[in-house]
């Protein structure tokens, strides 16, 4: 490379550099093959073990949480937790919805410290999932209209912040939004006798979402 042409050089480089980033999609692609085989069609409800569909939740999402540097703490989930019974592929359903949401607006606040928990604990025959992120927020007048199918961004700034932070190579990835996720999602869940809802979120947290599943 050093015998080069600077030119030449240059383009070497870039085109490594692309070699590099077609690697990573198809390393990314990969990781989601796991979660992707628990949408089959002859599934049955069963028991789920929450931290591990979590932490394959989360694997789909790894090359935006490494290029984005947000950090993601699962020590709340306890490793022996079961839910069910459940489709597997509603479990992640959930979980993906509920990720992507968070890491948009991770992403869409440029907050250099991006922090998404995720912790469960047990309440009246159920198990509580709590998922918070250090992002945007959400103003509590929103907290029902954003499962109201087709509102995407009530607020009005979450895809304005998020195309003017995010990664020109990443706005396909993040699109402006359909509206449907957190709908679909919280349906799922009430089919199940579960439920998910947005609530005041402490001190040290922009948004918490509790989801309730059987």
């Amino acid at each position: 490379l050093a015998r080069k042409a600077p030119e030449q050089r240059q383009e070497l480089i870039a085109i490594s550099g692309q070699l590099t980033a077609t690697q990573g999609q198809l390393t990314g692609l990969v990781d989601m093959t796991g979660v992707v085989g628990a949408f089959r069609a002859d599934q049955k409800p069963g028991d789920i073990n929450l931290r591990a569909a979590c932490e394959r939740a989360v694997g789909c999402f790894r090359l935006v949480i490494e290029n984005y540097s947000i950090s993601v703490d699962m020590e709340g989930v306890k490793r022996s937790l079961l839910v069910g019974p459940l489709i597997e592929g509603e479990v992640y359903s959930v979980l993906i919805n509920v990720l992507s949401n968070a890491v948009k607006s991770l992403i869409a606040s440029a907050r250099p410290d991006k922090e998404i928990r995720l912790s469960a604990s047990t309440r009246g025959g159920k198990v509580l999932l709590i998922v918070e992120d250090n992002g945007l927020g959400l103003d509590p007048e929103f907290f029902s209209e954003v499962f109201s199918p087709f509102i995407s961004d009530p607020g009005g700034e979450l895809y304005d912040r998020l195309q003017a932070h995010a990664n020109p190579e990443d706005a396909p990835l993040f699109g402006t939004g359909s509206g449907l996720g957190l709908a679909i999602a919280r349906d799922i869940l009430r089919s199940r006798k579960g439920d998910m809802r947005f609530v005041e979120p402490s001190d040290d947290w922009s948004a918490c979402l509790e989801i309730e599943l059987p």
